[in-house]
């Protein structure tokens, strides 16, 4: 018996079937080999676009790190700057309170320390005494050696003052061979004593200059504000003190110099001498 033929069109088909599955997973194949070069591709521009994000941040830290360091460096120049005008300052406060020839008080600053002085009494009742001073024949003295010889016994006046008056007390150049020490918490008396011991100080200076010996003496004038001494001036009472301390020293003057007189007005207010 014959085996029966199986019609050609069955075969086509059952073939047409596993080519349809290869076809579709091949193109299944296809798509996902597109989609991994697509997903590829955004990979590969967000690695670019962060290894640009990365070098910036790099870029930003070195210019941050620049402007800190530029910060530093300016901020020490200015602490520089600061403390170089804060010393220029000083300078100039010191040029301005001091005598530069022979580092007595200038006039202004003796003044304003007398003003203080006199505010810092009117608080209490402790008495305030100023004494002026003048070295005797300074014209004829410059006339002789010079001025520079003038200059030194300029300096040397105001040194053995110093070193013959209290560390409270101020020496003070009011101008030319004229000088003042302001004495707190001095009365007349006190001034007085204060006024002689400066006068023997004086006399025994000796001053070398050139090989030449020069001595000097002074006249002293002394006034005080309380303890038997000049009422305080409601007006200007820096003023009563020196026309009183001034008058006292013209004294000594006329009674010879090198010598101390002391002016003592009992209540009369010497503003109006000036």
């Amino acid at each position: 018996m014959s085996k029966a033929k199986q019609p050609a069109s069955s075969n086509r088909e059952t073939g047409s079937d596993l080519f349809t599955e290869e076809d579709r997973l091949l193109a299944e194949a296809e798509q996902m080999t597109v989609q991994l070069a697509e997903m590829s591709k955004g990979l590969q521009q967000l690695t670019t676009a962060y290894r640009r994000a990365i070098k910036e941040q790099k870029r930003m830290v070195r210019v941050s790190d620049r402007l800190q360091s530029e910060l530093r460096d300016t901020k020490v120049r200015l602490e520089g700057e600061v403390k170089a005008r804060e010393k220029l300052a000083e300078e100039f406060r010191l040029l301005a309170a001091t005598d530069s020839l022979t580092g007595a008080a200038s006039r202004r600053h003796f003044l304003d320390l007398a003003r203080a002085e006199i505010d810092r009494r009117a608080s209490g009742l402790t008495p305030l005494a100023i004494v002026i001073a003048d070295i005797d024949r300074f014209k004829s003295l410059n006339d002789t050696y010079g001025h520079a010889a003038g200059d030194v016994a300029l300096s040397a006046f105001v040194s053995a003052c110093r070193a013959s008056s209290r560390p409270t007390d101020v020496v003070g150049r009011l101008g030319g061979e004229e000088f003042a020490l302001l004495a707190p918490d001095t009365d007349l008396g006190g001034g007085v004593e204060i006024a002689e011991t400066l006068r023997e100080a004086v006399e025994r200076i000796v001053v070398e200059h050139e090989g030449i010996e020069i001595r000097m003496t002074a006249s002293f004038g002394v006034a005080a504000l309380g303890a038997g001494g000049l009422p305080s001036c409601r007006i200007d009472p820096v003023s009563n003190l020196l026309a009183g301390a001034d008058a006292a020293l013209y004294a000594a003057k006329k009674n010879g110099r090198n010598r101390v007189e002391q002016e003592s007005l009992d209540g009369k207010d010497l503003s109006a001498a000036e």
